[in-house]
């Protein structure tokens, strides 16, 4: 990634300070990171989608439009 991408990403001023940090050196940004946050809108989009009256698989698949995964990954997430 250059450098212009990453500014372009997170900000100049993030950016500065991931280089004075780690500059350098190859750094490793697992995707679950990212994951953890878009699960956690998942569970809350399936149960505000209960409370609404619509049934298990219909949240199911509502979450799985949003959210571009599989109603399985769905599932997988909601019961963890």
């Amino acid at each position: 990634m250059t450098t212009q991408k990453l500014i372009e990403i997170i900000g100049h001023e993030a950016a500065e300070k991931l280089v004075a940090s780690v500059g350098g050196q190859h750094v490793y940004i697992p995707r679950r990171v990212v994951a953890a946050d878009r699960d956690e809108c998942i569970v809350i989009l399936f149960s505000e989608s209960l409370k609404q009256g619509t049934s298990c698989m219909s949240a199911y698949e509502r979450c799985a439009d949003q959210s571009g995964l599989t109603v399985r990954q769905i599932r997988r997430i909601v019961n963890e």
